[in-house]
């Protein structure tokens, strides 16, 4: 994961975990859930910050749905396809009806030339993105994934996770990806429309 006392990287997270100590005054700690350990009780928000490379034990996984089935908070940033395979925690999402997608999305109208940058356009209705987009605030996604959120049927249990798309991509975004041609070989393909980057589900009361 991306590690929050590293600052010497574009990939070091020091100044989100400066930003959470020192504006928003949330203390924050390192947490590994090998062996024994457990989440904290005081644990108030579970940041997986970019799980890339090694795959999540299946004692892990199931330390963190324990966490979850208890009514508390996680916030999962995924990597992109190009830094590893799956993480493992996608099985998780899943149980929540989130799917994520190998996709690897452009947005060229948009992106700022040169770069792998996607501006999102935010749901402003949401009270996650309520104040960014009163703001007038924009948040940039460097090679996001594509994240769809499954709403339940009617047959599913009436507490079943509720969910909603916080940002997306604009209508001409263009999503690549690998399919098998008549011959069996993968080959590139794409489609264009606007595509969810970001969710947010909640569960129970």
């Amino acid at each position: 994961e991306h590690d929050p006392e590293v600052d010497s990287s574009d990939h070091g997270y020091s100044k989100f975990a400066s930003i959470l100590k020192d504006e928003a005054n949330i203390e924050w700690k390192s947490l590994s859930l090998f062996g024994t350990n457990e989440i904290p009780d005081d644990c108030q928000l579970l940041i997986i910050a970019g799980p890339s490379n090694a795959q999540f034990q299946e004692s892990e996984l199931t330390k963190i749905e324990t966490y979850l089935k208890q009514g508390r908070r996680m916030l999962v940033l995924l990597n992109n396809t190009a830094m590893g395979n799956p993480s493992g925690i996608e099985t998780v999402l899943a149980k929540w009806n989130l799917t994520v997608l190998p996709l690897k999305l452009e947005d060229k109208g948009f992106q700022p030339t040169g770069d792998d940058l996607i501006p999102a356009q935010l749901n402003g209705n949401h009270p996650i993105m309520k104040s960014l987009v009163a703001a007038d605030l924009q948040i940039y996604f460097v090679l996001p994934r594509v994240i769809f959120f499954q709403r339940s049927t009617a047959a599913q249990a009436a507490d079943a996770p509720q969910g909603e798309i916080l940002a997306k991509t604009s209508t001409n975004a263009i999503a690549l990806f690998k399919k098998p041609n008549a011959s069996g070989e993968l080959e590139i393909d794409q489609r264009t429309g606007d595509f969810p980057l970001a969710a947010a589900v909640e569960h129970g009361s």
